[in-house]
């Protein structure tokens, strides 16, 4: 040891020891130093230490703590301890390295300095696993949590305080952080983290990556409260949840392919099991891409979604598939899932709805098969294919079906219109197998097998209809209350109507009415021959006479009083059970004429 009275200065060398055994701030974790060279300056007139520099091999300690370096400087006016040079430290919870550490004795605070590194000692999780709640379903016993933590950061602050009587942790990491348990990680610009014993909040800021056993995330800001089980993330949100898929009753194979749900938005948050995400929503999965304003989910573990609401205007889209796909437009979307199978197996809104179906044709063009609009609408589907088997609709309804011809012109081949709708859809979800509709129903459907296309227009009170399978062809047409079918210039009415696509007959109960046009009348005037020349005096024909038909003076041909009255249509025949009555208006050229046959078959 040597003492400089003068520079007030004490330097020891070989094995040096210091041990403190009284400190202002009465802490009971006392310090103790070693090391090989140690220069301590005294304030003036030995009036106590003012600073203390330890060289080779310093080992600072105070029970619970202990850190290592080449060189170690203690400011004693500011209770400051600087170690340099290959600084390690070492605490009951985590050790670590940096260039250099900075221990604050009177703020009980850290600082760890260029190249940090830090590796937990206990299980500390830093909010990385447990995030969603299927993780502790999933995890094998020991599997992530007995993992250490570990992180890297240009620079780390740590704190201890005493917060509602329990101790708190607290790390602040800057620049290029870090930080890793197993497979799972955070990247950040800046982390904020607290943890006590059965609590952690951590927070990142700036350009954040991470990964959890189910989920990869992509954020501005990410936050985590382990007690609430909180997470949010905002600003440019992007998140790939990995979910596992449910057991095949009807295989043995195990699928360890995992379902995947990508979600873009710019405010996320989950809470226990619920889900929000605002601000320009998409949800992508392998069978549905969904865009709106704001998004609300209910998960169940292990990880499949229960229910979901979507608000602002709604797009929800069938992934592509070989055959075709729905794409539904609303303000407002409500979907749930299957029990005991995952995909969403009913979807309903009650703010508007415009549906449609888009057919890929061979040659990958793609048109609008199928167009339905309401007010109100219910979507049953078939998970886990997702295939939608059963429509319901209220409120304003429309539906226009679609054919597409050779020359690839796209025309409609029905149109109905009513209050509600009903629809059954076959086992592929791209034809309509049957449909029921009540309340102010029209139906305009194109005879397709007419050259001329003209449409036949039915209105009634309720209607029943089934398609050819495989077709958009009409099969049979069931039609209630004031039934009216129209026809070009021909029309029918009748409380009790039935449509039979395959000939184009309509047959009519319940008073039944026939009007029809006698310029498409087939069958009713006689065919006449010409009039043959005779022989003639003079030598020369005489030219033949202009034959008239019948029905030229005819108006309009009306058809009552039968109990049945068949209607071809597609040659404007028709057929009557029991009596019936024709009424035949005559037309000239001033006056009108009417005609009366009663006629017992």
């Amino acid at each position: 040891m040597m003492f400089k009275s003068r520079e007030s200065e004490a330097e020891y060398k070989g094995n040096v020891r210091i041990k403190e055994i009284y400190n202002s701030q009465r802490k009971a974790n006392l310090m103790n130093l070693s090391c090989g060279e140690l220069l301590i300056k005294f304030l003036e007139r030995l009036g106590g230490i003012q600073e203390i520099t330890a060289k080779v091999n310093v080992t600072f300690d105070d029970k619970e703590n202990q850190a290592f370096a080449e060189k170690a400087v203690f400011i004693a006016t500011n209770n400051i301890v600087i170690l340099e040079g290959q600084a390690r430290w070492r605490a009951p919870e985590a050790e670590g390295t940096a260039d250099s550490l900075i221990l604050d004795r009177q703020q009980n605070e850290f600082t760890a300095l260029g190249n940090t590194h830090t590796r937990s000692r206990t299980n500390v999780t830093f909010g990385l696993s447990s995030v969603f709640p299927s993780t502790k379903n999933l995890k094998k016993e020991g599997e992530t949590e007995n993992k250490p933590v570990e992180i890297s950061a240009g620079k780390i602050k740590g704190k201890k305080t005493i917060e509602q009587g329990k101790e708190v942790q607290h790390f602040n990491l800057y620049t290029n952080v870090i930080v890793t348990q197993g497979d799972n990680y955070i990247k950040t610009d800046q982390l904020l983290f607290s943890y006590s014993t059965n609590d952690a909040l951590l927070n990142c800021y700036g350009n954040t990556l991470w990964k959890t056993p189910e989920m990869i995330g992509k954020a501005e800001h990410l936050s985590y409260t382990k007690g609430l089980n909180l997470m949010s993330a905002s600003g440019n949100v992007e998140i790939k949840y990995e979910l596992p898929r449910t057991p095949s009753a009807e295989t043995s194979v195990v699928n360890t392919n995992k379902r995947v749900v990508e979600i873009y938005g710019n405010v996320f948050n989950y809470h226990l099991t619920n889900i929000s995400i605002r601000d320009s929503v998409r949800l992508i999965d392998e069978s549905f891409e969904l865009s709106c304003g704001s998004l609300f989910l209910t998960v169940v573990p292990p990880g499949s979604i229960d229910k979901f609401n979507a608000e602002e205007n709604v797009i929800l889209k069938q992934r592509q598939s070989e055959k075709g796909y729905w794409v539904l437009n609303s303000k407002y979307l409500r979907g749930e899932s299957g029990k005991d199978k995952p995909g969403i197996a009913r979807i309903e809104t009650a703010d508007g709805v415009m549906a449609t179906y888009y057919v890929r044709l061979t040659n990958n063009i793609v048109y609008e098969k199928l167009k339905l609009k309401s007010q109100e609408a219910e979507f049953i589907l078939s998970p886990p294919s997702n295939v939608v088997n059963t429509i319901k609709m209220k409120t304003d309804v429309q539906i226009v079906q679609n054919t597409i011809q050779t020359n690839l012109q796209v025309v409609p081949d029905l149109k109905l219109n009513c209050n509600t709708l009903n629809i059954k859809l076959d086992d592929s979800g791209e034809f309509i197998s049957s449909a029921s509709a009540d309340g102010q129903v029209c139906l305009e459907k194109t005879a397709m097998q007419t050259a001329t296309n003209i449409p036949v227009v039915l209105t009634c009170e309720s209607l029943r209809l089934r398609m050819q399978p495989k077709t958009n062809l009409v099969d049979y047409i069931e039609a209630l209350q004031k039934v009216r079918v129209d026809y070009g210039n021909n029309s029918a009415l009748a409380s009790h109507a039935f449509y039979y696509g395959t000939n184009e007959l309509v047959e009519l109960r319940g008073n039944p009415r026939l009007n029809l046009s006698p310029e498409t009348i087939a069958g009713m005037s006689k065919k006449h021959e010409p009039l043959q020349a005779t022989g003639s005096t003079t030598g020369t024909e005489k030219p033949a006479k202009k034959q008239v038909s019948p029905l030229s003076g005819v108006k309009t041909i009306e058809i009552t009083g039968a109990e049945t009255l068949m209607w071809f249509m597609k040659d404007n025949r028709f057929q009557a059970l029991g009596p019936y009555k024709v009424n035949i208006s005559l037309s000239s050229t001033n006056a009108e004429k009417t005609g009366i046959f009663n006629f017992r078959k």
